[in-house]
């Protein structure tokens, strides 16, 4: 007979996977929308620089300058209400 381990395992036992948990919980459906904006918003930005450098018309430049400027401010108050939420916990 082999050596018993903890939680009634035998010694050489194949040891279970570990099960992921199902879904997503509402903050990582918030956290997983954020990121596809994200990336959105790169993508979208450098698709305009490159239209411009292709075509040398200034209004792709203007549009991929307003999403990334959009997007900065976008982040800043995302960052900002971030930061006011820790400071209330602290308190």
């Amino acid at each position: 007979m082999g050596v018993l381990l903890a939680r009634g395992r035998l010694a050489g036992s194949p040891v279970p996977p570990l099960r992921a948990p199902r879904g997503l919980g509402p903050g990582q459906v918030r956290m997983l929308a954020l990121r596809i904006a994200g990336i959105l918003v790169v993508l979208v930005t450098l698709a305009g620089c490159v239209l411009f450098l292709l075509t040398r018309d200034r209004r792709y430049l203007r549009f991929a300058f307003q999403v990334f400027k959009y997007a900065l401010i976008f982040a800043l108050l995302v960052f900002g209400l971030l930061i006011l939420e820790r400071a209330f916990m602290l308190v």
